[in-house]
């Protein structure tokens, strides 16, 4: 017999669900705010990119921790700078979608 009953399978689902959905924000923010202080520098006065990127963490409740973390990754000498590429693809039915990436990969196999 499984030990959780049908309302707490419920709950877990859907926590589990908004947990996916908060790390691929945080992951998204992490990645912007590397690409960003490694462009301008780490403060967000002169960054004025970098301002943005703080204000999208509070709009999506981003804890200050994951920020820091990524601050300070940015400012290692092993960490690249993200690419931004931009792909043009072509969906079912002709559907044309333009998908904006930032990665640490140059070839577009690895993407």
């Amino acid at each position: 017999m499984d030990s959780m009953g049908r309302r707490s399978r419920k709950i877990a689902t859907r926590k589990g669900a908004q947990d996916a959905k908060k790390a691929k924000w945080y992951g998204k923010i992490g990645k912007e705010a590397v690409s960003t202080v490694k462009k301008g520098g780490p403060n967000p006065i002169s960054n004025t990119v970098l301002a943005t990127v703080q204000e999208k963490t509070k709009e999506f409740d981003v804890p200050k921790e994951i920020l820091e973390r990524n601050f300070k990754r940015a400012s290692e000498k092993v960490q690249e700078a993200y690419i931004e590429k931009f792909y043009e693809m072509y969906g079912f039915g002709g559907v044309v979608m333009v998908v904006e990436v930032l990665t640490e990969n140059r070839s577009v196999a690895a993407i």
